[in-house]
């Protein structure tokens, strides 16, 4: 598997910078010092090339996530361990390990997902996502668009979980929910697509990270990648996540995947705009 070149590594650890400064939020203690060494190190490639300094990010984000475990937003973890991927790319193992390193933690955060999704009684039977597009607001294009459920009803679902919620003050509840048959069934097949596309990266970057994947086979696992970023985040714009996959992505590919380089920053570009609510925008809604 042919080694990253200087100028690729040095992308990956900017990219990781930036979602650092944009993502982070594990305390607010910790918060201001991680942006301002992120924002440095953006600012200086000797900073960013430095292993006591990725150190410094490593150490503040642990800290920050080991105080606030049981509430921070699964993303910081994986930022903590990308982060930690750099740090071993500019101490010990140089340009040939980020490639590997990536495409391993790429395998492991999917295989992981997966797992979860499989133990998770309400997302196997799709009531998971059908809540999801009841109630989430980034979900609302697809409620009021794809089953043609009314804004006026999402507004009214999600105004009568606020009264109950206030209501019955932390216990347990029930409450109708205005829907029709295409929620459920939307539901389902986003659940079903979301543990398929997971499952087969896990297993491509699997592959690949074992060098089992040779060939023309290879490509599918950036293709793949890719389809996910592009099919999940403009949905569920999770920015931080979407963007740590796009970092990902771009570092596990090889000197001559420029074409797959380029994508990847693209993608990681992009993700910033699928958080905007361009159904509102464009409709006026």
């Amino acid at each position: 598997m042919p080694g990253a070149d200087e100028k690729s590594v040095d992308r990956v650890l900017l990219g990781t910078l930036l979602v650092v400064f944009g993502a982070t939020s594990v305390a607010w203690h910790v918060d201001p010092l991680v942006r301002a060494l992120a924002l440095l190190g953006v600012l200086l490639p000797k900073a960013r090339k430095s292993a006591h300094f990725w150190l410094g990010i490593v150490s503040l984000l642990a800290f920050g996530i080991w105080g606030q475990w049981y509430s921070v937003d699964n993303h910081m973890y994986l930022l903590g361990y990308v982060c930690l991927l750099c740090w071993r790319a500019v101490s010990s193992e140089g340009e040939s390990g980020i490639q590997k390193n990536a495409s391993g933690l790429l395998a492991l955060v999917m295989a992981l997902a997966v797992l979860w999704k499989l133990l998770s009684p309400d997302y196997l039977s799709g009531a998971f996502f059908e809540q999801t597009l009841l109630l989430d607001p980034r979900f609302t294009p697809l409620a009021s668009g794809v089953c043609q459920l009314s804004l006026g009803a999402l507004e009214s679902n999600a105004e009568v979980v606020r009264e109950a919620s206030a209501a019955f003050d932390g216990a347990a509840y029930q409450v109708p929910l205005h829907s029709n048959s295409c929620i459920p069934a939307l539901g389902t097949a986003m659940a079903v697509w979301t543990i398929l596309i997971e499952g087969a990266l896990a297993v491509l970057f699997g592959a690949y990270r074992l060098e089992v994947l040779r060939g023309k086979w290879k490509t599918l696992r950036n293709a793949s990648l890719a389809a996910f970023i592009a099919t999940t985040y403009p949905v569920a714009p999770v920015v931080g996540f979407g963007w740590l996959l796009s970092v990902l992505g771009f570092a596990q590919c090889e000197s001559d995947e420029k074409k797959w380089k380029t994508l990847f920053m693209v993608l990681f570009a992009a993700i910033a705009a699928f958080e905007l609510d361009w159904y509102r925008i464009l409709f006026g809604l």
